[in-house]
C-alpha cells in the first residue's frame, strides 16, 4: 500500500495543500518553517491518530481555526492487473 494523494486544512503553518505522491521516494524542500515536517507529520496522523511531536490538539490546529482536516488517498495492488484505491480521513476539534 502506498499514499498517493495527501490533503491537509490548518496543519499547523499549512492553511491548505493537496500533494501527489509518486510511487517510491519522495523529497520535500523548503527553507525552515515551511511545512516539510507538518506533511509528514499528517501522514502520521492519518496512520496513528496522534502526532510525533509532543502537544494537544490546539498545538495541530493552525492558529485562529476551529479544525484540522488530512485525507489521503492510498493505493494498493490487489492482484498483478488491478489497483484498489481507497480514501482516508480524519478531523480533529479542540
Amino acid at each position: 500500500m502506498r499514499l498517493s494523494r495527501l490533503h491537509i486544512d490548518n496543519l499547523r503553518n499549512i492553511v491548505n495543500l493537496d500533494v501527489a505522491l509518486a510511487p517510491g521516494l519522495n523529497v520535500f524542500v523548503g527553507p525552515n518553517g515551511a511545512g516539510k515536517s507538518s506533511i509528514l507529520e499528517a501522514a502520521f496522523l492519518l496512520s496513528h491518530a496522534q502526532s510525533f511531536r509532543a502537544g494537544s490538539i490546539d498545538d495541530l490546529i493552525r492558529r485562529g481555526q476551529q479544525r484540522l482536516a488530512v485525507a489521503a488517498t492510498v493505493v494498493a495492488v490487489a492482484d498483478e492487473k488491478r489497483l484498489v484505491e481507497e480514501a482516508l480521513n480524519i478531523e480533529l476539534s479542540p
